[in-house]
């Protein structure tokens, strides 16, 4: 019974002290226990010890090795899969957002410059006083709501309008005044804690040596300390009242499209002392979404005041209807105003008369950022801080659901009259990538961020902003920031890693060569901690690379920082297997002299099937994070071709238009512009001239729709159509007026039509300026044309701009017969002949006329009355009155090819 019980013991100290024993050594423990003069200590030599220590020690550098050799290989996979995706994926996207990048002014000419031009959807304007469209700031107000549906949609529709009028619109009463206060307090407390690093940019910060003015961002789920302010909850307090705003919020949607994104929240605090800054746009005026709305996202702010603020007190100034300018001269600079939104008395005498224009506390302000402004200086001596928030909101990127529809990779030509079709005749579409358009979708987002403005929230929509404690929770936040997931049934806002290519490839704010150098010089102090100085020393590019003219600064940076991490851990990994393969002989030929004195796994080392285990595991990682990223909706797009696609196909050649089939003239006259025979001849547009856009016609651009319309000579022009379209007026007097308004618009400006091939403006003639007004003559007096003709347009831009099939044959002849169909829908007897073929010449007749439509004034939706029958004259032979007899061509051609064939 002693024996039994010994034997138990030894076992279950060799289990349970040795825990990491393999099987085999179990079973040989097992055996060793059922003698008992094994149990007996062993007498060990002094050597027997020292050879002991040699062995645990070779097996434990041979863990440590075979663990870091592992890790290093994992690093290593993961940066040659980063290097990869760069330059096969993220190098096409930024060499065709560097496409985006402003010259320097005075620069000569380059390829980026002329594709910059031809990319343009407005033309560069430099204005002066008389482009001013305002002085008084009751003009830019909007009306207060009272809660009524009809009363939220007459002020949506007045604010849009004056946003694009005057590029700003002042909402009254946006924030109460307790809210607006304890923000206030809120700020002013944040304001003395700020650093270096925690300052947001802004113009003008300093009046010599002294700071006079602050900035920070703020999160949606922040929150105040109670030991000084009353009301900790105040952020999302404040962002979900101006969410919750009505008119605000439906205006937003109707600029920028449902669920815009917010890019910035931060608040500016200025005190007395402070100067003027420079009249400026928050985004690059020459790049921006005025001129180049297909390749930027509109950009629309909201400035909302946290106190009264006089004109002293340094209120912003602004310059309304510069939104359309490039450049501003000085004479235009001492006209613009400052904000206002009300009056309040001077004095405190009852008597006193005297008034000041003061912009009232949470009275918001929403100005288009292409929009010139400035912060006005502070010369009120017994004013307190002036602080404002200031929430930035852009166009939400389109989604991309990753899906690839099949599309056919060859298209047929349509059958046209009078041209026998031959054979399977068909068209070989040729589109930017290797599958043809088997891989092309829609829905990538194309268009970057404008150029100039600082970014500080990522990932953030409207919608987010009215339950800010849960969509802006701090865990959330670096979830959505990186765009890896988001809450249900919330959408995608600008997230830092799709903002990033654009911004990097355009030298944006903050990616500057200055600001690297900056960046460098802070992460390699002393201290920067001992993990910045580690990745620098070993990975990291510690020196600012060559400029290089193709490429940005920071992407230089990041290629050379790639090729020395991987060159650094090719250099690691080799050595580590060096040293792992020594330490394994080593250790093999230390086990084999020794015997069985030490039998404990960190003496013996991982066996070589485990450590291959364990490398097969970490090589099926790098496997699925490789094809992981390779099946994300940013690859595909930018693989199949979409997301590397200008925002227009490039012009045809003289070649191609000869060989390209048209079904009208209409197709080319409207797309380049040529309405006589000669090649059009380009003009320079003027603030008086009647501008006709063709770029703009597309869902996704939202308000930029009607951008032009709103051009000045567009607004004088459509003053004078306003109430003369009357409904079932003849056309007869619809000619009538068209004509007297073309006269009266000839005499200060001109037509201009924009070419959608090159975006330029061909001055149109005289007929086809009567026809342009009579056209809105007659929308204004039937709504349903009225849609039913933008709806045309925007059918006409998809083909000829979003289509994958939109540079080929068969969209711009869908393009020519959508045309044709807008000359039929207004009535239009054209007396241009359409060739069918180089032989048959055909005059177009109206399918019908505006005389035959008979529209009630309350109806909404016009009724069509069919044209009486035509009779005929009397025949010769009975004198009686008889209809006329269409003939039918392809009857008489049936009816000669069936004589032939009895002869």
């Amino acid at each position: 019974m002693q024996q039994l019980l010994r034997n138990c013991a030894s076992f279950l100290r060799l289990f349970f002290v040795r825990q990491h024993c393999t099987m085999p050594m179990i079973v040989k423990g097992i055996a060793l226990v059922e003698s008992p003069e094994v149990l007996a200590p062993r007498r060990l030599s002094i050597f027997d010890g020292r050879r002991r220590l040699v062995q645990r020690t070779l097996g434990i550098f041979v863990r440590i090795a075979s663990i870091s050799f592992i890790l290093c290989f994992i690093a290593l996979g993961l940066l040659l899969i980063a290097r990869h995706h760069y330059d096969a994926d993220l190098r096409p996207l930024l060499d065709h957002h560097r496409l985006n990048k402003v010259p320097e002014e005075g620069s000569r000419p380059t390829p980026n410059t002329i594709l910059q031009d031809r990319m343009r959807t407005y033309y560069p304007r430099s204005c002066s006083r008389e482009d001013l469209t305002t002085r008084d700031y009751r003009d830019l107000m909007v009306p207060l709501v009272r809660g009524t549906s009809g009363d939220v949609g007459a002020a949506t529709k007045t604010a849009a309008e004056t946003v694009l009028t005057h590029g700003v619109a002042i909402f009254p009463r946006t924030l109460d005044g307790r809210l607006a206060d304890s923000f206030r307090n809120y700020t002013l407390h944040r304001n003395r804690a700020l650093d270096d690093t925690d300052q947001v940019y802004v113009m003008n910060a300093q009046n010599g040596k002294r700071r006079t003015r602050w900035s920070f961002a703020f999160g949606g789920n922040d929150r105040a300390h109670e030991s000084y302010i009353d009301h900790p909850s105040v952020v999302p307090d404040v962002l979900k009242a101006i969410a919750s705003h009505t008119p605000l919020a439906l205006t937003l949607e109707a600029l920028l499209g449902p669920d815009p994104a917010v890019v910035k929240m931060q608040t500016i605090t200025a005190i007395r002392g402070a100067g003027d800054q420079g009249w400026h746009p928050d985004v690059n005026a020459r790049a921006g979404a005025a001129s180049h709305a297909r390749n930027f996202a509109l950009h629309l702010s909201l400035f909302v005041p946290l106190q009264d603020a006089t004109y002293a007190m340094g209120s912003t100034g602004i310059c309304p209807g510069s939104q359309f300018c490039t450049e501003i001269d000085g004479w235009m600079e001492d006209r613009c105003i400052q904000v206002a939104s009300g009056l309040e008395a001077v004095g405190s005498s009852a008597n006193n008369n005297r008034t000041r224009r003061v912009w009232g506390a949470g009275d918001a302000v929403l100005m288009n950022q292409n929009t010139f402004h400035r912060g006005a200086a502070y010369t009120d001596r017994n004013g307190g801080e002036r602080a404002i928030i200031v929430i930035t909101f852009a166009s939400r990127p389109r989604e991309s659901n990753g899906t690839l529809p099949e599309h056919p990779t060859r298209t047929p030509l349509p059958k046209i009259a009078g041209r026998p079709r031959r054979g399977d005749e068909s068209v070989e579409v040729h589109v930017h990538g290797s599958n043809g358009l088997r891989d092309l979708h829609h829905g990538a987002e194309t268009r970057i961020l404008g150029l100039g403005t600082p970014l500080t929230s990522f990932g953030y929509t409207l919608r987010d902003m009215t339950n800010p404690v849960q969509s802006m929770s701090r865990f959330w936040s670096p979830l959505r920031c990186l765009g890896l997931a988001k809450p249900p049934k919330a959408h995608w806002g600008w997230d830092f890693l799709a903002s990033l290519p654009g911004r990097v490839a355009t030298e944006s704010h903050r990616l500057k060569r200055d600001d690297l150098v900056e960046w460098l010089w802070r992460q390699q102090r002393a201290d920067a901690g001992w993990l910045a100085r580690v990745c620098f020393r070993c990975f990291l590019l510690e020196r600012v690379p060559a400029a290089r003219e193709d490429r940005g600064i920071w992407d230089v940076w990041f290629d050379a920082s790639l090729a020395k991490g991987v060159a650094r851990l090719r250099s690691w990994l080799a050595r580590l297997l060096v040293a792992l393969l020594l330490a394994a002989g080593a250790l093999a030929h230390v086990s084999r002299r020794n015997g069985n004195l030490d039998e404990s796994p960190s003496s013996s080392g991982p066996s070589l099937a485990r450590f291959l285990g364990r490398l097969a595991l970490a090589a099926l990682l790098l496997v699925a994070i490789r094809w992981r990223v390779s099946r994300l909706a940013l690859v595909k797009d930018i693989r199949s071709g979409i997301k590397l696609r200008p925002a227009f196909p490039p012009p045809p050649t003289e070649g191609r238009r000869r060989r390209g089939v048209l079904a009208s003239n209409a197709t080319s006259r409207y797309n380049t512009g040529a309405f006589n025979d000669s090649a059009p001849v380009f003009v320079t547009p003027s603030r008086e001239d009647v501008l006709v856009g063709t770029r703009l016609h597309s869902l996704y651009l939202s308000g930029m729709n009607r951008f032009v319309d709103f051009h000045q000579g567009n607004r004088r022009w459509r003053r004078s159509i306003d109430g003369l379209g009357v409904p079932g007026l003849s056309s007869f007097w619809m000619d009538a007026m068209a004509s007297s308004i073309v006269e009266r618009q000839l005499k200060e400006g001109r037509f201009l039509y924009q070419s959608r091939e090159d975006g330029r403006f061909v001055e149109m003639p005289k007929v086809e300026g009567r026809r342009f007004t009579r056209r809105a003559l007659v929308a204004s007096s039937v709504p349903l044309l009225a849609e039913l003709d933008r709806t045309v347009s925007f059918m006409i831009s998809h083909l000829l701009f979003e289509s994958v099939l939109r540079d080929t044959p068969l969209c711009k002849v869908a393009a020519g017969n959508l045309e044709l169909l807008r000359e039929r829908m207004f009535g239009e007897v054209s007396d241009r002949a359409v060739p069918l073929n180089n032989r048959v010449r055909r005059r177009r007749r109206p399918m019908f006329r505006i005389s035959t439509l008979r529209v009630k004034i309350d109806a909404t939706v016009p009724k069509y009355v069919a044209p009486k029958p035509r009779t005929g004259p009397a025949s010769k032979a009975g004198g009686s009155s008889k209809k006329r007899r269409r003939v039918d061509p392809k009857r008489i051609i049936a009816l000669n090819k069936r004589k032939k064939k009895r002869k």
